[in-house]
């Protein structure tokens, strides 16, 4: 999810996207969503965290180097991994190591 790749809890513990932002069920959405609109600290602290992590969502460029390779596969195309992130530039942050990204899987099932 977005929240897990922003890894809003590093910043602000409250913030974690389980406790703050994503319900597991609809009155649980609803009881996150009037503190977020009620607790105006609470509120401006997540609100601050999520802008301050914004950028790993928006200038992900891990999601397009996973579409190629997915679609290389599917098409039946060899190519390594290396091999691919070359050719399109792609360079994994330090917040886009495989342990996060086992993390993101874990939290969203």
């Amino acid at each position: 999810t977005f929240y897990a790749t922003m890894a809003l809890e590093e910043i602000y513990p409250e913030a974690a996207a389980y406790i703050c932002c994503v319900g597991i069920d609809i009155s649980d959405y609803i009881v996150k969503a009037l503190r977020l609109g009620m607790d105006q600290e609470y509120s401006a602290n997540v609100v601050s965290a999520i802008r301050s992590r914004k950028h790993r969502i928006h200038a992900d460029t891990q999601i397009s180097f996973e579409w190629a390779r997915f679609l290389t596969r599917a098409i039946g195309v060899s190519v390594r991994d290396d091999e691919l992130a070359g050719k399109m530039g792609f360079a994994r942050k330090p917040w886009q190591t495989k342990k996060i990204q086992d993390k993101i899987i874990r939290s969203s099932q």
